[in-house]
């Protein structure tokens, strides 16, 4: 008598990390851009990190579907943003001394009238 075997599938995904350089004026642009264009708390997040009120954030919405999450280290703030309509995840460092004062930008360009 023969035996069977159960199934399993098993997906096996590989990826190709690829390395490449920007400067920080435009990793910040990206990140109003993407406020802008997809309406994510991304600044908001970053606010709070910046201000000391919290270690590290995530966010997660599913349409369009992405995943933020950043955490604050001794001199500089790490991010990684996933966007699966993309197929992308982005991981950069921005150092906490600019991010602190392009927030305070920000917000003052805000306020004026």
């Amino acid at each position: 008598m023969t035996r069977t075997s159960d199934f399993s599938r098993v997906c096996i995904k590989s990826s190709k990390k690829k390395v490449e350089y920007a400067t920080t004026d435009y990793v910040l642009e990206s990140l109003y851009l993407m406020k802008a264009r997809d309406d994510l708390p991304v600044l908001e997040l970053l606010d709070l990190l910046v201000d000391g009120k919290m270690d590290s954030v995530s966010f997660s919405r599913d349409f369009p579907h992405c995943y933020f999450y950043a955490r604050t280290h001794a001199d500089y703030v790490s991010m990684i943003i996933r966007r699966m309509d993309e197929g992308k995840e982005i991981e950069f460092q921005v150092p906490l001394k600019t991010l602190k004062l392009s927030l305070k930008d920000s917000d003052e360009d805000i306020l004026r009238p």
